[in-house]
């Protein structure tokens, strides 16, 4: 099985790739955070620095993709293809209100017969030697479409197909729907990955156990690295899945905060970067009162004193709960 960090807008980009990597084990691929394709066929500045190979040296990095032109995908495409990169990932998941209404992302499943034409135009045109993946979800509002889903995918030679088997209009809400997840795996012909909520090593056991007998090749995971960076190390080592390393995730969190005050004009914008990670990697200690008064101060926090006070208070309890 391999593993795959997912990309996390605002969070896994290029400064997190590289610390994590530098500083953890498991990961096979990290995939962008999307790059949004536009009429003016340029790359972005920062959008450029998320695909620099000099920056990503050492590491399986997939571009991602968000679009809903084929000309654009194909333009984007080959331009990733220049800077050596072999395989560009298609955002067909994203349930954002502002991407889905622009029919992208997870809203190009709202003309099925659409997207088939998008997919038809790429492969027919993209003659690079490119292999494309796709990350998908699985209808709108229901899975009424599940099968013509599968089938307009199945007509082409997608290089893997990865579900996060929940629809556009659940969001991160209710429970993936295991059962759609199932279908696609009987009637995919290509390999076929897993996405939404792993969370434990429960959970990695459980989806290789229950779909031993199909294409599930991988498992990409979000929110579960971002709560613990050691979850993946936990489950090669079968250590329990709360095990943190409270020194190695100061190392990580001190280094990733360094690099945004040096990427960022206001180290109050830095702060509020790492405020987005704190609430995940705190989400377990959620009925800790002691962690709670540390995280307000953090979340109150404008200045680099204010803020590495707080932190320095949080590991202080941190450490005490690890004993």
């Amino acid at each position: 099985m391999k593993f795959y960090l997912a990309p996390m807008e605002g969070i896994t980009g290029h400064i997190y790739r590289r610390h994590f990597h530098e500083l953890y084990k498991g990961v096979d691929k990290y995939f962008t955070p999307f790059i949004a394709t536009n009429q003016t066929f340029k790359l972005k500045n920062r959008e450029k620095r998320e695909i620099d190979p000099k920056i990503n040296e050492g590491m399986y990095v997939v571009p991602q993709l968000l679009t809903n032109n084929a000309q654009q995908f194909i333009w984007y495409a080959r331009e990733i293809k220049k800077l050596g990169y072999n395989e560009i990932n298609l955002n067909v998941g994203c349930p954002s209100g502002t991407v889905v209404s622009k029919h992208k992302g997870a809203g190009m499943l709202l003309d099925l017969e659409q997207f088939d034409s998008f997919l038809d135009q790429i492969y027919t045109e993209l003659s690079e030697k490119l292999t494309i993946s796709v990350k998908t979800r699985l209808g709108i509002e229901n899975f009424d479409d599940l099968d013509r889903i599968t089938e307009i995918y199945n007509k082409y030679p997608l290089n893997e197909l990865i579900v996060h088997p929940r629809t556009r209009k659940d969001f991160y809400k209710n429970s993936p729907d295991f059962n759609a997840f199932r279908n696609v795996c009987e009637k995919a012909n290509m390999d076929i990955g897993y996405n939404g909520d792993i969370k434990t090593s429960d959970d990695i056991i459980k989806i290789i156990n229950d779909y031993n007998d199909y294409n599930v090749n991988s498992i990409m995971i979000g929110r579960g690295i971002l709560t613990n960076p050691l979850m993946l190390e936990n489950y090669y080592e079968n250590k329990p899945h709360n095990n943190i390393d409270c020194d190695r995730l100061k190392e990580f969190v001190s280094r990733l905060f360094a690099d945004y005050v040096s990427d960022y004009t206001a180290c109050s914008d830095a702060i509020n970067r790492m405020k987005e990670l704190w609430f995940y990697i705190l989400e377990p200690f959620d009925n800790c009162k002691e962690i709670h008064k540390e995280m307000k101060k953090i979340k109150k926090a404008k200045d680099k004193e204010v803020y590495e006070s707080a932190i320095n208070n949080l590991f202080e309890i941190l450490r005490e709960i690890e004993k």
